[in-house]
């Protein structure tokens, strides 16, 4: 599996949870079924769920999406910034990705 670390994480206007990875195009990601989609755009991966879902799930199916769909595990840094989130966050993102910043 390949290690790519997560530049950002955050909430964007519209309370769309995103995640933009250092590297890599995951255009297909949408083929894991989670409701993860890519923002070529933005270059983020996208989760949006009506439900009050919280924001370490949210992480948690674009991690295991990334991994599904192209064998890529996606990890929070020292350098990880958030974005509208708690800085509270990092510590869950941490221990979830499974590396301490």
């Amino acid at each position: 599996m390949k290690d790519t670390s997560i530049l950002e994480i955050g909430l964007d206007s519209d309370r769309t949870f995103y995640v933009r990875p250092a590297a890599g195009s995951f255009e297909f990601i949408y083929r894991a079924g989670m409701g993860v989609r890519w923002d070529e755009a933005r270059k983020v991966l996208t989760f949006r769920d009506p439900r009050d879902v919280p924001n370490i799930d949210r992480l948690g199916f674009v991690v295991a999406a990334c991994a599904q769909e192209y064998g890529v595990r996606l990890s929070v840094d020292a350098s990880t910034s958030l974005t509208n989130l708690p800085e509270t966050f990092r510590a869950d993102a941490d221990a979830f990705t499974g590396r301490a910043s």
